[in-house]
């Protein structure tokens, strides 16, 4: 059994840049037993992909997790994204000034209704942290 279930939308946004759509998203949820993805959830469908559901196993559509924005060390913020490549995932983040486009999706996780969704291994509390993205990872650089 999986740890995570996961499902992805569509959404009818194209142009907006990927702030407004993220912004738009925080503002609907969580809803109806469904929460926004972040980036630990997309860093463990990286390391665990056979545990990937179907529907994100397509090589077309980048599958955005709008819960969480990083700060690159250029500063720009971005958001945690990947692609199914094969047998693997691709790993990225893209600036939120990007536009939404057709092939983009949305994460949600179910969340049982216990909210806030985070994973219960973490050592620490992931909205009081700022991340730096390195190489393929994201590195704490603040407490």
């Amino acid at each position: 059994m999986t740890k995570y279930k996961f499902k992805t939308i569509e959404l009818d946004m194209v142009g907006k840049t990927l702030e407004e759509v993220r912004n738009h998203l925080l503002k609907e949820y969580p809803k109806d037993g469904w929460d926004l993805a972040g980036g630990v959830h997309r860093d463990w469908l990286y390391d665990n992909p056979k545990e990937a559901p179907d529907e994100l196993k397509d090589d077309s559509p980048w599958f955005y997790f709008m819960k969480d924005k990083v700060r690159h060390t250029g500063g720009g913020w971005h958001v945690p994204n990947v692609r199914w490549h094969g047998s693997e995932f691709e790993r990225r983040a893209y600036w939120l000034v990007h536009g939404w486009s057709p092939s983009c999706r949305v994460v949600l996780l179910e969340t049982d209704g216990a909210l806030p969704v985070e994973p219960s291994n973490l050592p620490f509390d992931p909205l009081r942290l700022k991340f730096e993205y390195q190489g393929r990872k994201f590195k704490v650089v603040e407490e």
